[in-house]
């Protein structure tokens, strides 16, 4: 329970911050080797509550407008082709695969978010 609350306090935070809560949530998940459908559902529930909670949030900060809102708009008739693809890709690839993508996902999104930080830094 300890790490679970410390692993997603820091992927909410992250989430908040650049949205790149997926690595804590990763590194927490993924050594627990869960079946990949409720490795996904688990995922999908955990970024569905953190994204709600931080509708207010970022409204009190002024980051929706028109121009954002209105690419989510024209986005919004892809969600389902998403959806149906990632489900089909999840159902062919089994188990140790998916975790080798995962953790592969996982290495590069962390290299990325290092790269942004240290440009960042460096100027």
């Amino acid at each position: 329970v300890a790490r679970g609350s410390v692993w997603g306090t820091m992927s909410g935070f992250t989430s908040f911050i650049a949205n790149a809560g997926g690595p804590p949530f990763v590194i927490y998940l993924a050594p627990q080797q869960l079946d990949k459908l409720v490795f996904v559902g688990t995922s999908v529930i955990f970024f569905s509550v953190i994204n709600a909670v931080k509708v207010v949030p970022f409204v009190l900060l002024g980051l929706f407008d028109t121009r954002n809102l209105t690419t989510s708009l024209a986005l919004l008739p892809l969600a389902p082709v998403g959806y149906w693809l990632g489900l089909k890709l999840l159902m062919k690839v089994d188990q140790v695969r998916f975790y080798q993508i995962t953790i592969a996902a996982l290495f590069v999104a962390g290299c990325k978010l290092l790269w942004d930080a240290a440009g960042a830094y460096l100027g």
